[in-house]
Parts: C-alpha cells; structure tokens; sequence
C-alpha cells in the first residue's frame, strides 16, 4: 500500500482494534442496488457513456475502450502508466497507449456523476504486517485510479489479500458496473486524484473464508493536484 509524501501518523489509540463475531464480513446492504446493470453489447454501451457524460460518440468510445481495458486485465499497465513509470514498458509507444489510457478514464470520471450509494471495499493484496503500520490520521492514497465495491465479499476476496479499505463517503468515483468487463462486481471507480485518512482499524472474521480481516477505514479529504 503507498503512502503519499504527505503522510503523518496520529497518535494510536489505547485500545486494541475491536474484533467482529464471526459471519459478519458476508453481511451486505442495499447498496449495490444504486448500480446499473450490465450492458453487454458496444454501441448499448457507448449510448449510455454519452447519457452519462455528454461527450460525443467518438469521445464515448475511446471512454469505453479505455474502461474495457482497466476493468479487464490491464488495470496494472493503466496504472503503472499514470504514475508515468516508464520504465516499466516495453517501448516508449506502449507507455503512451496505456497513458492514454490513464488520461481518458480521469477524463470520464471527471465528467460522470459521481456514486453517493453507499459504503465502498477495497481489497488489496497485503496482509496484516501492512495493516499494523497503518496509524491513525495517516494519509494514504491509492496510487492511481482505484477500483472499489459496494459488495464486501468481492473486495475481501481480491487476490488473496487480507487487507480491506472502507469508505462511508466516497467521493470523486463513479459507478462503472454498467460498462465493466465484469459486471456484478458493483464496481465503483474512484480518481488517481483521491486522497483519504485513516480514521479507524478493525479486526473482522469471516466465517465462511475462515480467517481474519484486517480493515482500514478512510474518509476522503482534498483531492491532489496529480
């Protein structure tokens, strides 16, 4: 998890993260009921882009080219490339596709209206030694544009991880479950640009996966400049 150059570390409180009884991490709320479904063919996509947005139907499909691409297996290149790692590509021509990329998604999400429906997950492939460092008032960002789910059992069983950030009031994301390459993910898209701070820790077991995790708590603050 990267931590921006800002970071500050609040004091811990005494007590010790509270653990939830068992099951609790399969309870889900209403909120996946604020997406929309998902829409298979192209053009049904690209109409909705345009509702969404307003752009027109050229802007509209490069918007869902790019969006196919992040929710489909090239989310680490799109991201990589937002954080202009370009040492991380093969030519400097495949860098400027997935950056082109990075640019079109910020674009769309600007411009999208923004999800108010609800507590957002997001897993991440750590496990509780990065939970541990973690203080309290920290700044954290997410390196890039993020993927979070209104479904908690989507975002705990992310990649194995056992760390899981939650958000009750996201801001600056969009739903894009409509549009995913995986729809029913209750994907919510949030800017490269978001900030948070850590306002709470929590032990959590889940009965069904039959382990502990290790959530993080955040409210959005202002968003960076980059």
């Amino acid at each position: 998890m990267a931590k921006s150059s800002g970071s500050t570390r609040g004091k811990m409180p005494s007590s010790n993260p509270q653990m939830k009884g068992a099951g609790n991490i399969t309870k889900q709320t209403d909120h996946d009921k604020n997406h929309v479904w998902g829409i298979d063919k192209v053009d049904e996509r690209q109409v909705y882009i345009m509702q969404m947005t307003g752009v027109d139907e050229s802007t509209a499909a490069r918007y869902d080219e790019a969006i196919q691409a992040f929710t489909g297996v090239k989310y680490k290149k799109i991201r990589r490339a937002y954080r202009e790692m370009r040492e991380r590509f093969k030519s400097e021509e495949e860098y400027l596709k997935y950056k082109k990329y990075s640019d079109l998604i910020e674009d769309f999400i600007s411009k999208s209206p923004k999800w108010h429906g609800g507590v957002t997950f997001r897993g991440v492939n750590s496990d509780k030694s990065t939970w541990d460092k973690v203080g309290y008032g920290e700044v954290v960002n997410m390196r890039g544009m993020a993927s979070w789910s209104t479904n908690i059992n989507f975002a705990s069983g992310f990649n194995n991880g056992e760390v899981v950030y939650r958000c009750s009031k996201p801001q600056n994301g969009t739903s894009v479950n409509a549009i995913s390459k995986h729809a029913g993910e209750m994907e919510v898209l949030t800017s490269g640009r978001c900030r948070y701070k850590v306002v709470n820790k929590e032990i959590v077991y889940s009965q069904f996966q039959r382990k502990n995790f290790y959530f993080i708590d955040v409210e959005p603050i202002a968003n960076a400049k980059k």
